[in-house]
């Protein structure tokens, strides 16, 4: 009897895999083709407009459309800030977790997704099985690599 109702189960969840794969089949096939028809119009449209001249340096009027020149700039510029701005809070904070931060739920899942995303950096490359992991400090944080602080 068991053996009956493990075989429904197994063929109701084929069933619905099938399903559901066929579904997404068909949203991946929708979006791959907004990505082409969005590419090919850039490409028609873009590709006439790279071959007049001034394309790069054309300087903005209302008879004649601008040069890509500025928008590079412009593009560069946001990358320059956002880096100044993001590397010394990430350095910051990547510090202050390492170093400072209490062992807690945040500082374990914060661990765990690291490892997760680089597994190689913590695990010498060819390891089989559980590697070793880094031994966990105490709360003095015992003695440092520089030297002892107390």
């Amino acid at each position: 009897m068991a053996n009956r109702d493990l075989t429904a189960h197994v063929k109701r969840i084929g069933s619905q895999d099938k399903i559901a794969t066929g579904i997404l089949t068909a949203i991946v096939g929708v979006v791959m083709v907004l990505v082409v028809a969005i590419i090919a119009y850039i490409l028609i449209r873009g590709g006439m407009r790279a071959l007049t001249p001034g394309f790069l340096t054309n300087t903005p009027t209302d008879d004649v459309l601008p040069g890509i020149v500025y928008q590079l700039w412009d593009s560069f510029y946001l990358l320059l800030v956002t880096l100044v701005i993001s590397v010394p809070i990430s350095l910051g904070a990547a510090i202050f977790l390492v170093e400072y931060a209490p062992d807690n739920w945040i500082t374990s899942a914060a661990s765990t997704a690291i490892e997760t995303l680089h597994p190689r950096a913590y695990h010498p490359a060819g390891a089989r099985g559980r590697a070793a992991q880094p031994a966990r400090r105490s709360a003095r944080h015992g003695p440092h690599a520089l030297g002892d602080h107390a």
